[in-house]
């Protein structure tokens, strides 16, 4: 399932997608591997880890600015 999640990710970067990955509550370095392949990028602001609930909301709140940021375009 991971190569194909990883087949998959590559496809839809590809067509111009940004993937956003956040790894929550599972410290895992397998985990945070495959997440951070999936993302369009291996650091923030396109892959998190949030510890916790609060640290979640926080992710959450740096993504919704990081894509207020972004432009439509054709």
């Amino acid at each position: 399932m991971d190569s194909r999640l990883q087949e998959l990710a590559t496809s839809i970067k590809a067509s111009g997608v940004v993937i956003y990955t956040i790894q929550f509550a599972n410290s895992g370095s397998a985990m945070e591997t495959l997440l951070k392949s999936v993302a369009s990028g291996p650091d923030s602001p396109y892959y998190h880890y949030a510890p916790d609930g609060a640290a979640l909301q926080q992710v959450f709140r740096e993504v919704a600015n990081h894509l207020s940021e972004l432009r439509i375009s054709k």
